[in-house]
């Protein structure tokens, strides 16, 4: 669950995540090459996690270790979700607004 104001949302959500329609894709630091590996069972590939909860996304941008910021901004990003606080405020200098998702390890 991500906090917008004082709204709880769900990114996973279809009708909270593009109301209007939106194109969603999902930008991650991740690293392709590790996408087989998870962390001591901590992690979850990006494709299965989309798999296993439908998520309506129309694609996945790796920036390979990189902060996202940049990343969105070329990309057009309007909105960014995210539960890293650094790279909240990375996307924000480039001027993407944000949504900060609750991890749920920090509930």
């Amino acid at each position: 669950m991500g906090v917008a104001g004082s709204e709880l949302v769900d990114p996973a959500d279809p009708d909270v995540a593009h109301p209007a329609g939106d194109t969603v894709i999902i930008v991650t630091a991740r690293r392709r090459a590790m996408e087989d590996y998870t962390a001591m069972g901590a992690a979850m590939a990006v494709e299965n996690f989309v798999e296993k909860y439908q998520v309506p996304v129309a694609g996945i941008h790796f920036t390979e270790g990189q902060l996202k910021g940049k990343t969105l901004r070329r990309m057009g990003v309007d909105l960014h979700y995210d539960d890293d606080e650094e790279e909240i405020e990375e996307a924000e200098v480039w001027g993407v607004d944000t949504v900060w998702v609750k991890h749920p390890a920090d509930e």
